[in-house]
């Protein structure tokens, strides 16, 4: 498996972030390069595909609570 910062960490957050754009056509961010301050700005605006990279992120970090939590 994978440490908890290979799938949590900035460096694969942003990597995911932006697979997600360049499929999103839609996505405000689509064509530039993804950071952290241009995901935010974009999730608070309602974009989709920021929205769910959040979504991801969320979810990822909630798995990885509840594995610290039965250790």
């Amino acid at each position: 498996g994978k440490t908890m910062e290979q799938q949590i960490g900035l460096s694969h957050l942003l990597d995911y972030a932006q697979d997600v754009i360049n499929q999103s056509t839609d996505s405000i961010l689509y064509g530039k390069d993804v950071n952290t301050h241009l995901l935010r700005e974009a999730a608070e605006k309602g974009d989709e595909a920021a929205l769910k990279v959040f979504e991801y992120l969320g979810r990822v970090l909630g798995e990885a609570m509840v594995s610290v939590i039965r250790v």
